[in-house]
């Protein structure tokens, strides 16, 4: 019998059953044809079966069968979407989060609203770097704020809040609360506790800030400010516009923690320079620990302060980095101190902008054209000069003047990368005076010319007479207005962070200028004047001796004077503060 070789036939495993019943019924719907209908169908044949009692819950249970179809199936392409952009995006995922940070918030939130890749992306704390939030068409409160410093983290750099200041001419703190608030900060909402994110939890936050710019933020008051200052010791940008803060104490908070700023800007609460104001005062003492405790700054803006030129000279001479120097609006300057500037050797200055400061001179200013045209001041190459009211002629003559024009000829010709900005003109702000460049790189130069006002001779001593009158006018306001405002110092020093300071500073006799006496001119006019001593003694007001001189307009001292009044009227103090 022939034997037979059988191969043995292979048994076929049925494979394990792990569809469940909604798997087969997705696989049974999506393979079948004309769909539409036969739903239609298969739903009247259920209905028709079922009591009416039930048909209302199974019309209502296929509705809902549809949606979660609808939404699992949304959810799954956003995903295989995802998938997609992932593998198709050409960027590293490094790459991507630094383009992320250079972005805005409001770009960077579009974004994440775009796909799931982008809201990963923007989710990451390095997206956050910088905190821009002054942009007018974004709503800001606190609680936005707060989010974004957390969701920073301590890749915070850069924090940026407030609103820019616009053209309005609006004097925002004499107009009723509500008003000054749209009119400043429009959609921003911001209050005296938005920056507590930065000094919350020890700090952690704001150690690695190096950027902090704070604009007409209306609430913010020189306590959180300082607090805010102290918990940032390694910043190098500081930006504060618009704020009803006290000055001294900013400075110091500055001066004791910021050893490493480079870039400081202060600008006053008032929209223009020139306008009719109380400017703030500046202690020498505060000028002296500045120039300490920030050796380093390269660019100082402070614009409508009450700096007379001795403390300009101080701090040019002592920040021996600073390269740009901004002093627009300083009531007090005369530019005596530009004398200096010419004649030093090494500086390194290169922008400086003494814009409507309503003192400023015409032979100083004149004077210094002169150096540089000689070649004098070898590193400067921006000046700013305009001023809508003209430069003034003379300290008791009420006439104003222009830069000469032989000399600017000859600066063009001598000095052509030097750029100069001087806009005389009536109809021009101070913010048109800023962007208007009326002398270019090459040297070209144009400048609005007002008309020379000539006086003869028998109408000067009546003019001093009325400049004098004018001027002891001004300083009586200032006096009543100063007994206001030394309350409201108390009350600020009440809320001042403990530093281990005293505010008690003396004077040192700051706001005399010498050097202005060595060329003053030959005539003298002689009068009698009825005024307190202080207004014409340059010693700062204590807080300890604010109840001596309540009771001091009881009080006249009769004395002969020699012009300009201005130059004794420097009294500084806790009066300019509001």
């Amino acid at each position: 019998m022939e034997n037979f070789h059988s191969h043995p036939i292979p048994v076929h495993k049925p494979y394990p059953n792990t569809q469940t019943a909604a798997d087969v019924l997705v696989e049974v719907l999506l393979g079948a044809q004309d769909l539409s209908s036969q739903l239609s169908h298969a739903l009247e044949q259920a209905l028709s079966r079922r009591p009416d009692v039930e048909k209302v819950d199974l019309l209502r249970r296929s509705v809902l069968l549809g949606t979660q179809l609808k939404n699992a199936a949304s959810r799954l392409w956003r995903e295989y979407d995802t998938s997609c952009n992932s593998i198709n995006w050409p960027l590293s995922h490094d790459l991507t989060i630094k383009i992320f940070s250079q972005v805005g918030i409001y770009s960077l939130s579009q974004a994440a609203a775009s796909c799931n890749l982008f809201k990963k992306v923007a989710m990451e704390s390095a997206c956050y770097r910088e905190i821009d939030l002054t942009d007018q068409n974004l709503r800001v409160n606190n609680s936005t704020v707060a989010k974004l410093i957390k969701r920073a983290g301590q890749c915070l750099r850069s924090l940026k809040l407030g609103s820019p200041t616009n053209g309005n001419k609006e004097d925002h703190a004499t107009c009723p609360f509500d008003s000054a608030w749209t009119a400043v900060s429009g959609n921003i909402f911001l209050t005296k506790s938005c920056l507590e994110p930065l000094f919350v939890s020890g700090g952690a936050v704001g150690l690695l800030l190096q950027t902090l710019h704070l604009q007409n933020i209306v609430e913010l008051d020189s306590r959180n400010v300082c607090k805010a200052i102290a918990a940032c010791p390694g910043l190098m940008d500081l930006q504060i516009i618009g704020l009803h803060i006290n000055e001294r104490k900013v400075l110091r908070s500055v001066s004791m923690f910021c050893h490493k700023l480079t870039h400081l800007c202060l600008e006053s609460p008032r929209p223009d320079f020139s306008s009719s104001w109380l400017s703030y005062s500046m202690r020498t003492v505060s000028c002296s620990e500045l120039v300490n405790g920030c050796p380093n700054i390269s660019s100082l803006s402070l614009r409508g302060f009450k700096l007379p030129d001795q403390k300009v000279k101080l701090l040019l001479k002592g920040l021996r980095h600073l390269s740009e120097a901004d002093f627009s609006g300083a009531d007090m300057l005369t530019g005596l101190f530009l004398r200096d500037l010419a004649s030093s050797s090494g500086q390194k200055l290169r922008s400086l902008k003494l814009c409507d400061c309503s003192h400023l001179r015409a032979v100083e200013v004149n004077r210094l054209l002169s150096s540089l045209s000689v070649g004098e001041c070898k590193n400067l190459r921006h000046l700013d000069v305009s001023n809508k009211d003209g430069l003034v002629c003379s300290d008791w003559m009420p006439s104003r003047l222009n830069i000469n024009e032989g000399i600017l000829l000859l600066v063009r010709m001598e000095r052509p990368e030097i750029e100069l900005r001087a806009d005389f003109s009536d109809e021009k702000s101070t913010s048109e005076c800023d962007s208007m460049s009326l002398t270019s790189s090459f040297g070209y130069c144009e400048y609005s010319v007002s008309p020379h006002i000539n006086y003869h001779t028998g109408n000067l001593l009546s003019e001093g007479s009325q400049s004098m009158k004018s001027s002891s006018t001004r300083e009586t306001d200032t006096e009543l207005d100063t007994d206001d405002d030394d309350d409201d110092d108390d009350d600020d020093d009440d809320e001042n962070v403990d530093d281990g300071s005293d505010d008690g500073d003396d004077d040192d006799g700051d706001n005399y200028d010498d050097a202005y006496h060595e060329n003053e001119d030959d005539h003298s006019i002689e009068c009698h004047v009825d005024l307190p001593l202080n207004d014409f003694a340059d010693t700062e007001v204590d807080d300890d001796e604010d109840a001596y001189h309540e009771n001091e307009d009881d009080y006249s001292t009769d004395c002969h004077i020699d012009p300009p009044l201005n130059d004794f009227a420097d009294t500084e103090g806790d009066d300019a503060e509001f």
